[in-house]
């Protein structure tokens, strides 16, 4: 699939400045400890489907797991790189779709975290990718991902709120946020604004939108089952707290 016409570039102004992502979410290490224990279990070579920055390629690899990075952002994967080479880490980098990726073998552990799934906002895309990653797996190989739970307060609409700070470089910042709902294709629209006032008094205006489709518990059950898993395990967290009616994520361990 070539990388102009792939549908997944409409939807990549989240992470047009790598180095701000990184700022925002590189500190975020939860799902961390259950991906060492999964690729010490399973062994490599482990891929890291919409790898991004690296934030948990890295890790992984500096724990001594032989690691493949996959993403179709060519500014986040160069990121990765930077990163990982400055830090004199080996790991094979790829710019590749993760619905239609090839690397050439098999790999016994697979997994796609961020809420990456839900970048795949139709029927066909997320069977794709199930698909493509059920092809790469060895036999027994693990697929270990998560999504956002979808409860009342994600699903809810909303109207646009300001949130006014001050960045590093001490200027104010105001920002808008608004999140539409739509139940028809359970995708959720968010939009955000950030108007930054500089010293000079002269105001410049960012605007950043993402489409992210949520998936309900046994709707997510037959879709894995479907495209050939067997769910080992469902979690409400990274910390393997059993999925509740109140969790904020679904975490789901299959196997092929």
């Amino acid at each position: 699939m070539s990388m102009a016409n792939n549908i997944f570039m409409d939807n990549m102004e989240k992470y047009k400045d790598p180095v701000q992502y990184d700022k925002e979410y590189e500190q975020y290490q939860a799902e961390i400890p259950l991906l060492i224990e999964w690729a010490k279990k399973q062994g490599g070579p482990v891929i890291d489907l919409a790898c991004g920055t690296g934030r948990a390629t890295i890790p992984l690899a500096r724990s001594g797991i032989s690691m493949i990075g996959i993403d179709l952002n060519e500014g986040m994967l160069e990121r990765a790189k930077q990163k990982a080479n400055e830090q004199h880490i080996s790991i094979l980098w790829s710019l590749q779709d993760c619905s239609a990726f090839s690397i050439g073998c098999k790999s016994p552990f697979i997994y796609m975290i961020g809420n990456s799934f839900q970048h795949f906002l139709t029927n066909e895309s997320q069977s794709t990718l199930l698909r493509s990653v059920y092809q790469h797996l060895s036999d027994q190989g693990i697929f270990l991902f998560g999504v956002r739970f979808p409860n009342i307060n994600e699903l809810q609409s909303e109207t646009i709120h300001k949130k006014v700070c001050h960045d590093a470089e001490g200027r104010k910042v105001t920002e808008y946020n608004q999140k539409e709902y739509d139940a028809l294709t359970q995708v959720v629209l968010s939009t955000t604004i950030k108007v930054t006032k500089e010293h000079t008094g002269v105001e410049s205006v960012e605007k950043e939108s993402i489409s992210l489709r949520y998936v309900f518990p046994l709707e997510l059950d037959r879709i894995v089952k479907e495209s050939g898993f067997s769910v080992l395990a469902k979690y409400g967290c990274w910390n393997k707290s059993p999925l509740a009616t109140n969790s904020k994520e679904m975490i789901y361990l299959c196997q092929k």
